[in-house]
């Protein structure tokens, strides 16, 4: 699989913030870095986490442990969000097909129809 990376250096540059951190950042597990040629590099998809934590750290002043935290409630949510989800659509469903066996066609053309109760 293909992917396109960032070098940390550019990251730290965009960002304002020191390696050193970026390096506590990778440490504490927030983000993977790989290394070639003496020079590390992250992942673009990982951009979107990389700011997350910035913002926690730089702007709300939220230290590793707690953006530790937040991160795994934060995926804690999205987790159940899905099952929610899929709770949601499979009871919809078995309403459905309640609802399509309790109500028969009528036997003859009327103004009546059966329902089983």
């Amino acid at each position: 699989m293909y992917k396109k990376y960032i070098s940390l250096e550019e990251i730290a540059n965009i960002y304002c913030v020191d390696l050193k951190t970026f390096h506590e950042f990778i440490y504490c597990g927030f983000f993977e870095a790989v290394t070639k040629n003496n020079k590390e590099y992250i992942p673009t998809e990982n951009l979107n986490k990389i700011k997350r934590v910035i913002n926690l750290y730089k702007t709300l002043g939220v230290n590793k442990i707690g953006i530790e935290i937040i991160l795994e409630m934060r995926e804690k949510i999205f987790k159940l969000n899905e099952e929610n989800n899929i709770l949601k659509d499979k009871l919809k469903k078995s309403e459905e097909d309640f609802l399509n066996k309790k109500i028969k066609k009528p036997q003859k053309e009327g103004l009546f129809i059966e329902i089983d109760l």
